[in-house]
């Protein structure tokens, strides 16, 4: 099975929700290249901190502002609830 490997601050806890999608049978890689964008978003950004900021969610998010399918900008909206719901380190201060 492929994976993806992430370089940002968050690196661990992304693999970790990542690899536990994948336990439960769940084709996730192609969810998990969407992550990965995210990553690169921080990365480039230089964000160092493992809590996400409101700030720092809705820059990344205005960054798919591009893309041509809105559902496709939704998705990857809503991919990042779903780690920081998984990881206690990972969260988003409001």
């Amino acid at each position: 099975m492929k994976t993806i490997k992430f370089t940002c601050v968050l690196a661990e806890e992304l693999e970790r929700f990542v690899e536990f999608k994948m336990s439960c049978n769940l084709d996730y890689y192609s969810r998990s290249k969407l992550l990965r964008s995210f990553d690169r978003f921080l990365v480039l950004h230089k964000f160092n901190d493992k809590i996400l900021s409101k700030q720092i969610c809705h820059n990344y998010i205005g960054t798919l502002n591009h893309l041509s399918r809105p559902a496709l900008s939704e998705l990857r909206a809503s991919l990042l609830i779903q780690p920081m719901a998984f990881s206690p380190v990972m969260v988003c201060s409001m």
